[in-house]
């Protein structure tokens, strides 16, 4: 894929549908319900769950598709419409309890949110810095969009004077991405999912001081 044809900008609302498809194949949200539905709300509520967290944030999409994209937040800023992106939150979770399954799934994403608090407390460290979510379309991957977009974040967290970040990643995403930028793991912990659904994967923290990244 040339370069020249990748546009680098800001998230806007025509994104989302391309991003939560991007966050359901990524994560395989389809395979964890029979209603198709399911998967659906889940893509949406995990997006507007980091977009609350989000003070930055930049897509690569090329001819209007976003093929990528990455928020990050700083402790020096105030994430943008906070109260609207916390009501579409709300809306989202409510079309995902409307079904059974759904339900099932929305104690499987309190595990996640559990296990990602346990492993920041572990870490110990004050952080003035998150990656809040950073994925690519897996057609696109080996392409370097990835590598773009990761240095979007960081120069916009250098620019807010921020000195070490943190984020979540798994087992089922491409984590020595973070290793081969430097990036340290922290802390990991496997979680079994079960009785709500036959699901398995490692967790992780990873930390980066940004001061050595460059």
């Amino acid at each position: 894929m040339n370069s020249e044809h990748i546009t680098l900008r800001p998230i806007t609302r025509k994104d989302y549908p391309f991003i939560e498809d991007i966050i359901r194949k990524t994560w395989k949200y389809d395979a964890l319900s029979s209603n198709p539905k399911d998967a659906k709300h889940m893509a949406r509520l995990y997006l507007r769950s980091c977009l609350l967290r989000a003070t930055f944030s930049c897509v690569a999409a090329v001819d209007g598709k976003v093929l990528g994209v990455i928020l990050a937040g700083s402790k020096k800023s105030v994430p943008k419409l906070a109260l609207r992106r916390t009501l579409a939150q709300f809306w989202s979770i409510a079309l995902l309890f409307t079904t059974k399954t759904g339900r099932g799934i929305g104690k499987f994403f309190s595990t996640f949110d559990q296990t990602d608090e346990e492993l920041l407390k572990n870490a110990g460290n004050a952080f003035d810095a998150e990656i809040c979510f950073f994925a690519v379309d897996e057609s696109t991957r080996g392409t370097g969009i990835g590598k773009m977009l990761f240095a979007q974040a960081l120069d916009y967290l250098e620019q807010e004077g921020a000195k070490t970040l943190y984020l979540f990643t798994d087992s089922s995403c491409t984590y020595q991405f973070y290793e081969k930028r430097g990036m340290r793991r922290l802390g990991e912990k496997t979680v079994e999912f079960s009785p709500h659904t036959d699901y398995r994967l490692n967790m992780f923290i990873y930390g980066l001081e940004l001061q050595a990244a460059s």
